[in-house]
């Protein structure tokens, strides 16, 4: 890590705090703090601090509370991580960070994030963590509407865990993947039972009726009257094609930013 100032010292604890460890309690941050930066007063008390073995959540904050760089709030966010991740192992932690940016929408960060992780260590040395990684990854797959990623992760995080979601959800990344045609030969080939191709369609119902306050509406009305009327052919056909006009929506809008 090459810091240069202060403010590139506060960025890099304030936004990698899902990851820090106790490495960065150094004695020759302190040094670095005293000599180079000017704050001969910071410096002296993080050494302090360290030497009496203090909670890193206190370190980083000291650092970012007394330099200004952070809100009161931003303090309180920050410190609760790192108290919440004081036990954490580095999976459990990058995972975290993982998890942080799939809940901020940034998928194609959290998918580089959930693969780094995958990238370090092994099936066997943590089952439920190593599946759980697949599933989140699968899901930022699928909110980037790259279902057929997403179904491929999904597939393999239930051979990890045998967890009933990821199967359901890569029935659903695959229908949403393929045509109508190829999903119904799909279902043939795998042998699917009625219930659980009905529980797909009803999942990719559910999906679709979240954007009920958009040009869809009109759609998903449809939807439910074919639906409610037991016309299953027509109610397929429907969804079928408020799918494709979604995708080619999204892929427009993705083109546009």
């Amino acid at each position: 890590m090459n810091i240069y100032s202060m403010e590139e010292l506060c960025y890099y604890l304030s936004g990698n705090s899902t990851i820090l460890d106790r490495d960065i309690m150094d004695l020759k941050l302190c040094q670095w703090i005293e000599r180079e930066t000017g704050l001969r007063t910071l410096g002296v008390k993080l050494y302090e601090m360290i030497m009496q073995e203090c909670q890193l959540s206190s370190f980083v904050t000291t650092i970012l509370g007394e330099t200004g760089y952070c809100t009161t709030l931003e303090l309180n966010v920050i410190e609760k991580i790192l108290i919440d991740s004081a036990d954490m192992g580095f999976a459990q932690k990058r995972k975290m960070r993982g998890d942080n940016l799939l809940r901020a929408n940034k998928f194609s960060l959290a998918i580089d994030e959930y693969q780094y992780i995958l990238n370090k260590i092994e099936r066997e040395e943590d089952e439920d963590l190593y599946g759980s990684i697949l599933y989140n990854m699968a899901t930022a797959y699928a909110k980037l509407f790259l279902f057929q990623k997403a179904m491929d992760y999904y597939k393999l995080a239930y051979d990890v865990s045998g967890d009933a979601d990821s199967y359901k959800l890569y029935l659903v990344s695959m229908r949403m993947s393929m045509s109508q045609s190829d999903y119904t030969n799909m279902i043939l080939v795998k042998g699917l039972n009625k219930e659980s191709v009905v529980e797909v369609e009803e999942e990719i119902a559910k999906l679709i009726e979240e954007k009920m306050d958009t040009p869809y509406a009109s759609a998903i009305e449809r939807i439910r009257s074919y639906r409610d009327e037991g016309q299953v052919a027509a109610c397929y056909q429907e969804i079928e094609s408020t799918l494709n006009e979604w995708k080619k929506d999204y892929r427009k809008n993705m083109m546009n930013i």
